[in-house]
């Protein structure tokens, strides 16, 4: 398949009005890109698994394929259906759940959580409108607060324990990911 016909196939626009085109081409090259990092973690955790050997990493991939099938499914509405904010919203709450898991997880000052709201709070902006973006960075600022108000009452404590790793290869890959 050429290149053309794959740009026809998943990013080109469908609708008549340029303000929209160009959203719907934001959400489709989001979309695309995010199916290849969903990929490129998944290649990533199969490498981990296969010199770490370590059965934890089975769940990882279980979730990233659901995660791969479930991005599949969203360019699909995206592409056939012609419509654009459904995506766009799910895309955006799939970005601020992932981050609010991870710091849930593992602590407010791990980057990749921080990283990902920001992903959120950027993607709402372009993919929806400015004030979405604003009330996407307050619902960041409330969840954070939440986060530190139930850790100072001991309601839960993170996993802390990648603090005592050292940084690795497939670290510096995921931020390049995310800031691309």
């Amino acid at each position: 398949m050429n290149t053309r016909r794959l740009y026809q196939a998943l990013i080109a626009p469908r609708s008549a009005d340029p303000n929209t085109q160009n959203q719907e081409i934001v959400l489709n090259w989001l979309l695309v890109a995010s199916l290849g990092l969903t990929l490129a973690a998944f290649v990533s955790a199969i490498a981990d698994y296969i010199s770490l050997q370590a059965d934890y990493l089975l769940d990882r991939l279980l979730i990233l394929c659901g995660v791969f099938v479930f991005f599949g499914l969203l360019l699909l509405m995206s592409r056939q259906r012609q419509q654009r904010i459904v995506p766009s919203l799910i895309l955006v709450s799939i970005f601020f759940i992932a981050a609010s898991l991870i710091i849930f997880r593992w602590g407010i000052s791990n980057p990749f959580g921080i990283l990902l709201f920001s992903v959120a709070i950027v993607i709402a902006g372009i993919l929806l409108s400015a004030r979405s973006s604003l009330y996407t960075a307050l619902l960041t600022v409330l969840m954070l607060s939440i986060y530190i108000s139930g850790k100072v009452h001991h309601y839960w404590s993170p996993d802390l324990s990648w603090t005592r790793q050292p940084s690795r290869m497939p670290d510096v890959i995921s931020f390049g990911a995310i800031y691309a």
